[in-house]
């Protein structure tokens, strides 16, 4: 497998592409694009004896239905590599000397980490305004009934 991964964050927004978030996997030998082999904020990892199961955890993100329930925005990814955790990471570091970097799969799991991530607190709902008590009429008024309509 190849993985092109990211080696810089693109911002700091939660739901931005993070260091070590990996875009996208393809089998073996894939035809990149120019862009893709070059870019310095890139990286690709070959890993040939990446199990299909190891791409998947890299590639799960949070559930649309936890987003939608907790009103939130998520990190874009679940879990992502740890630069810092790979063999030679100054392989890493945004300035690209080749265009992959050959590492085995026990070495990109070992780098794999979870996404710590604690939604903020849901904005509490205001309490109701209650509705004021009826003004009773005078008993000297007499019912409504007797009361005169205004002109």
């Amino acid at each position: 497998m190849e993985l092109l991964i990211a080696v810089v964050a693109n911002g700091a927004a939660v739901n931005n592409i993070q260091a070590g978030e990996v875009i996208t996997i393809q089998p073996d030998n894939w035809g990149w694009t120019q862009a893709e082999l070059t870019n310095p904020n890139w990286q690709i990892i070959s890993s040939v004896d990446m199990l299909q199961t190891q791409a998947n955890t890299l590639m799960m993100g949070f559930s649309m239905a936890s987003q939608q329930l907790f009103n939130t925005v998520y990190p874009r990814k679940k879990n992502i590599i740890s630069i810092s955790l790979l063999p030679n990471p100054a392989l890493f570091n945004g300035t690209r000397t080749q265009s992959k970097v050959t590492v085995a799969a026990a070495a990109v799991t070992t780098a794999t980490i979870a996404v710590v991530y604690t939604p903020p607190a849901p904005t509490p709902i205001p309490a109701p305004t209650p509705i004021p008590t009826p003004t009773p009429v005078p008993a000297a008024l007499g019912s409504p009934a007797q009361i005169p309509a205004p002109n």
